[in-house]
């Protein structure tokens, strides 16, 4: 249960590892069988362990900066679990078994959530008495599943997608003919030389809720042949909807800050990714990052929030059947450094408020009181020099 990570740059190979002891001890000849994969982001490690009883596959986050693995999740109720791989989009994971009984296929989300949601997410694709050996992504983005012994390797088509959508087909691609079988292995390579690799070096990509807004930052170390970018929504992670294209800067060797804010109307769990595409029209994908949306939302919202002195704080509403409201900007002690009465516009749910050169920089709380409402609302409100 010892893992070594060597560090590999254009400068060489850094031949002191990074050592980290996790999962569980393997003891055995038989049970040091079964594959290992990196998934095509670089952010986790999946490891089969080949056994009579008790099989299993151990799920790890790896940190690319330092080199170590954590967060074990192990995938139980196997039965000679042999091969695996991750899906092009790094959403999905597929285990194969290889015993002497009937064996699956299986499929696991990991956008389930918990570890208890990953493990439970496991979805059979395919049964037979076939034995099933390794399972490699291709460069054509397909998933080719090693059948033994036999004239046909397995195919999954579309391995991005859940369930039977995936496209699994048995007999999907004949290799046999001059005493050609397939047996457990196919070639093995690093998944992240096929066409999946962005063509610019994506140092992160986050989404966070922030009020009702969805605030998204992403950063580049480098760009080559880049158009634009474009901020893609999902319900259920697999289903995406644009909602914004954010200009690339072509070709540039220098760290680039993103940043954008989006107001959703989604609830509950909703999936986030990034998308690039070259001036030739080439795109690729990030990694799906997850923001969990609350059920009830703030009668307003203020963006941008912070806010700098001199600028324009825009004011959305939930509603929008008022007349004028009485904007009131206070510090945290209680001095009121505004208080204005707005008309709003018929069916206009937002407006906007200066925010003067002279207001000093701090934390304020900003009060919204409808002409036909009894309540009043409240927002912090961040204002930087």
């Amino acid at each position: 249960n010892t893992f070594h990570s060597y560090l590999l740059t254009s400068a060489g190979l850094n031949t002191t590892p990074v050592v980290s002891t996790i999962g569980s001890v393997i003891t055995g000849m038989t049970r040091t069988l079964g594959y290992m994969k990196v998934s095509i982001d670089g952010q986790r490690i999946a490891k089969v362990n080949y056994r009579p009883t008790n099989s299993n596959v151990e799920l790890f986050d790896f940190n690319e900066t330092t080199g170590s693995l954590t967060n074990l999740i192990t995938l139980t109720g196997l039965n000679y679990a042999y091969g695996t791989e991750f899906s092009p989009n790094n959403n999905l994971l597929y285990v194969s078994e290889h015993s002497n009984a009937t064996n699956n296929i299986f499929q696991y989300n990991l956008l389930a959530g918990s570890a208890t949601a990953i493990r439970n997410s496991k979805t059979t694709i395919y049964t037979s008495t076939e034995k099933y050996g390794a399972i490699q992504l291709a460069p054509d983005q397909k998933i080719y599943v090693a059948r033994d012994p036999d004239g046909y390797v397995g195919v999954i088509n579309s391995p991005d997608l859940l369930g039977a959508s995936c496209n699994y087909v048995d007999d999907g691609f004949y290799i046999g003919g001059g005493g050609r079988l397939s047996q457990m292995g196919l070639p093995n390579f690093y998944n992240n030389i096929t066409p999946v690799v962005l063509p610019i070096e994506l140092l992160s990509f986050d989404a966070k809720l922030i009020d009702t807004y969805i605030d998204f930052k992403w950063v580049t170390g480098s760009e080559i042949n880049n158009d634009y970018f474009t901020i893609e929504e999902s319900s259920d992670g697999y289903n995406f909807n644009e909602i914004k294209n954010v200009k690339g800067a072509g070709n540039s060797n220098s760290t680039l800050n993103y940043h954008y804010q989006y107001q959703t109307k989604r609830k509950g769990l909703v999936y986030y990714r990034l998308k690039q595409t070259d001036f030739d029209g080439k795109y690729s994908y990030s990694k799906t990052v997850i923001v969990k949306i609350p059920e009830t939302i703030d009668n307003i919202n203020l963006y941008p929030n912070p806010i700098n002195r001199g600028g324009i704080l825009s004011i959305y509403l939930n509603e929008s059947t008022y007349n004028k409201v009485l904007v009131i900007l206070l510090d945290l002690q209680g001095k009121i450094y505004l208080k204005k009465t707005i008309a709003i516009s018929k069916d206009s749910k937002s407006f906007e408020l200066p925010i003067k050169e002279d207001i000093p920089e701090g934390i304020y709380s900003v009060i919204i009181s409808p002409d036909n409402n009894k309540m009043s609302f409240s927002k912090r409100l961040i204002i930087h020099p």
